[in-house]
């Protein structure tokens, strides 16, 4: 067999492949005695038809078979002997198969580049650590403390801001009704941030069991540009009014909703938590600002195809999650085709630290075992709040178990890669941070 190896471009082969008229022959000859086992011909009985007879009957599925089976053999032994590593299908070209000569062919194929990373050993860089400040612990036990709030209800006075008021509502433009203003004992949020100014300071000082009626101005952003300026008014029915208690912050509080019997070792375990988030999102800014000096130091070109291919995927991906969140790309400044140019650099990143990750393992000898595909799991059933056992059944029953793989691989590239690095820790304020 003749194999002659051509690149189109870089990350394109063109493979030639020319196979001796013996081997063809032996080919056809086999594919025929596999047709006549099973061949129902007029006058024979199966199986027992002539060879010459099965040939000329069946010429054509024939002919296909031995074309299918010679370039499956040959585009095999091609890819092997070059050790070429391919994307995707062959574009098969030019098939050529006359009788008593060579078989011919040519296949164009997209490969995986193949890179030496340069030595990384020379490489500094700072982690920013952001440094964990006792307001954000504060922020932690106020969540907690507003879940576990009471809503209790208000007599003797009005509506005020931060109150729940449980309304009746509704309001008319020139007599008309607005359908956009209506509900009928209705949980409101009292809040001057957040409602309509003149709703706001309507509604306010409202007493249980009272209704008025009060004009007021809609803003000229108003989604609805009818209305948008408009006066219109508004007419409310108090039902009632709640103020939301909060649990004092005190060891009690931590006994009764956490694993700890003081508040002070309830701070020191969110403290710890916190620390290790921060530490964990500074590992990752480092990975991509590593990642972005391997880029720049290998320089290399990438299959066009398996780029598109990509780049595609990525951007239906973020079409499906525009819609999903209820957004429309236009408002966003985005089409079809913005979103797909504008993913392309994204696809472009991510297979090339694919390549350079495999690269880096293949030189360096990295391996992935059971144990880093556990902590990866471990991870993910801790975010679940479920067994790790379950979570393994789940994930080989949706095929995640590869991606689980995928990713205890980057990781541990990665964590070889940063021994080799010079890395200096510098801790840094929220203002700083930013």
């Amino acid at each position: 067999m003749k194999i002659d190896l051509v690149e189109v471009q870089p990350c394109v082969k063109r493979i030639t492949v020319s196979v001796p008229a013996d081997k063809v022959r032996e080919e056809k000859a086999s594919v025929i005695s596999e047709i006549a086992v099973n061949a129902a011909i007029p006058g024979f009985r199966k199986g027992r038809a002539p060879r010459k007879m099965v040939e000329k009957m069946y010429d054509k599925a024939v002919a296909g078979d031995v074309a299918r089976r010679i370039i499956d053999k040959a585009y095999k032994e091609a890819l092997e002997s070059n050790n070429l590593r391919p994307v995707g299908d062959p574009m098969v070209e030019d098939i050529r198969m006359d009788d008593n000569a060579p078989f011919s062919f040519t296949a164009t194929v997209e490969v995986f580049p193949e890179i030496t990373v340069n030595d990384i050993s020379g490489i500094k860089l700072e982690r920013r650590i952001h440094k964990v400040a006792d307001t954000e612990i504060d922020k932690v036990v106020e969540r907690l403390q507003d879940q576990h709030a009471r809503m209790e209800p208000v007599e003797g006075r009005g509506v005020e801001d931060g109150d729940f008021a449980f309304i009746d509502y509704s309001a008319t433009k020139d007599g008309q009704p607005v359908q956009h203003f209506n509900g009928a004992n209705r949980q409101t949020n009292v809040s001057k941030d957040s409602m309509l100014e003149g709703f706001y300071d309507g509604l306010a000082g409202v007493k249980k069991g009272e209704e008025k009626e009060f004009p007021a101005t809609l803003p000229k952003d108003f989604p609805d540009a009818e209305l948008a300026g408009a006066q219109v008014l508004f007419k409310v029915k108090v039902h009632e009014i709640k103020k939301k208690t909060l649990p004092a912050a005190d060891d009690e509080l931590a006994r009764e909703v956490t694993e700890f019997d003081t508040m002070e070792q309830w701070r020191v375990d969110i403290r710890k938590g916190l620390e290790k988030r921060y530490v964990e999102m500074a590992n990752e800014a480092l990975e991509e600002e590593l990642l972005t000096k391997l880029i720049e130091a290998n320089p290399f070109a990438l299959p066009p195809r398996l780029l598109e291919s990509q780049t595609h995927a990525m951007a239906h991906r973020a079409e499906e999650r525009y819609k999903s969140y209820g957004m429309d790309m236009k408002e966003a400044g985005l089409d079809h085709d913005t979103l797909h140019e504008k993913m392309r650099g994204q696809a472009e990143r991510v297979i090339k630290e694919q390549v350079i990750l495999a690269a880096y393992e293949k030189a360096s000898g990295v391996e992935v075992g059971e144990e880093e595909i556990r902590r990866e799991v471990e991870k993910i059933a801790g975010m679940m709040g479920q067994p790790v056992e379950d979570t393994f059944r789940q994930l080989a029953q949706r095929d995640g178990l590869e991606g689980v793989g995928n990713k205890a691989f980057t990781t541990k590239v990665y964590g070889e890669m940063m021994k080799k690095l010079t890395i200096e820790d510098k801790f840094v304020e929220e203002t700083d941070a930013k």
